[in-house]
C-alpha cells in the first residue's frame, strides 16, 4: 500500500505535541490540494498508519477501496517534492496551497524538540525538510511582477465568508487552479458560472513568480464564455417535430409505409 511518511527528529526529552497535530494537518493539505491527470477528486479520507512517538514517525495512506486514486495523487505529490529539491517553480499538478503546505512542514522545526525531519515513501525514499527545499518553495510563491492579465477556465473553489472573497479557477494555460480574489459586485456572475460549470475569463491584476508562472489575480471583470446545455431527453424532445410530421397518418401507419408494408 502506498504511503506518505512524515518523520520529525527529536531529542530524548520529547517533542511539542502541537508539532504532530500541525504536521498531520499540513500533510493532508499537501495531498488533497494537488490534482491528478484524470482530474479525480481527492479520497474523502486518509488513514493514519505506523504512528510512533519519541521522534515522531507517522504515515497516511488511502483506504483500500480508494487505493488506485490515492496512488495517483501520491505520485503527483512525490514528483513535485523531487522538483522542489532542485528548482523553484510550482510543480505540475500542484497549487499555491500545496506549496504553502510544504513550507508549513519545513517550519515544524519552530516547535520545541523538533531538530529536523523528512518526508518518506516506499521505505528508503526520503526528501529532507531542509533550508534548500524551503527556499525553492518560497521562491515559487514570491511575486516577481504584476501586470494586467487574465485567467480562463472553470471555477473549482468558492469562498465568500464576508471577509474573504476568492475563487480557484483551473486555468487552461497553467493547467492548475489559480487563486482569484474578486469584488462583491462580481459575486452573482461567479455563482452563475460555478453552478452551470461554465468556462469563464476573469481579468485584472495578475501576479507571476520569477519563473513566469501565474500565482494569483485580483479580478476587475468577468465573462462567462459558455453555459453547457443539459443532455437531451425523451421529454425535452417531445413535440420537436410538430404535429403534422407524419402527413396526417398515425404513427403506426407511417412506420408501416417506411418499412414498405
Amino acid at each position: 500500500m502506498e504511503k506518505l511518511r512524515l518523520h520529525l527528529e527529536a531529542p530524548e526529552h520529547g517533542i511539542d505535541a502541537r508539532a504532530l497535530r500541525e504536521g498531520i494537518d499540513k500533510l493532508l493539505i499537501l495531498i488533497n490540494s494537488v490534482t491528478d491527470a484524470g482530474d479525480e477528486p481527492a479520497p474523502d479520507r486518509w488513514l493514519l498508519a505506523d504512528l510512533s512517538l519519541g521522534s515522531v514517525d507517522c504515515a497516511v495512506m488511502p483506504p483500500p477501496s480508494l487505493e488506485a486514486r490515492g496512488r495517483v495523487r501520491l505520485n503527483t505529490v512525490w514528483a513535485g517534492l523531487e522538483h522542489l529539491t532542485q528548482l523553484s517553480g510550482i510543480p505540475a499538478g500542484w497549487s499555491e496551497q500545496t506549496v504553502r503546505a510544504l513550507v508549513g512542514l519545513v517550519d515544524l522545526r519552530k516547535f520545541e524538540g523538533v531538530d529536523g525531519g523528512y518526508l518518506g515513501r516506499n521505505g528508503d525514499q526520503r526528501i529532507q525538510l531542509d533550508t534548500r527545499l524551503r527556499e525553492n518553495a518560497e521562491n515559487s510563491l514570491g511575486v516577481a511582477h504584476e501586470s494586467l492579465g487574465e485567467v480562463q477556465g472553470e471555477i473549482v473553489r468558492y469562498v465568500n465568508d464576508g471577509k474573504n472573497r476568492e475563487v480557484g479557477v483551473r486555468d487552461i494555460s497553467a493547467g492548475r487552479p489559480i487563486k482569484v480574489s474578486f469584488p462583491n459586485h462580481l459575486d452573482d456572475k461567479i455563482l452563475k458560472a460555478l453552478r452551470s460549470h461554465s468556462t469563464v475569463t476573469i481579468w485584472g491584476t495578475l501576479r507571476r513568480n520569477s519563473q513566469g508562472q501565474k500565482i494569483s489575480l485580483s479580478a476587475e471583470g468577468l465573462n462567462i464564455l459558455e453555459i453547457p446545455r443539459p443532455p437531451e431527453t425523451v421529454e425535452t424532445m417531445a413535440g420537436a417535430l410538430g404535429r403534422d410530421w407524419t402527413g396526417g397518418l398515425s404513427s403506426v401507419d407511417w412506420v408501416r409505409i417506411q418499412r414498405g408494408e
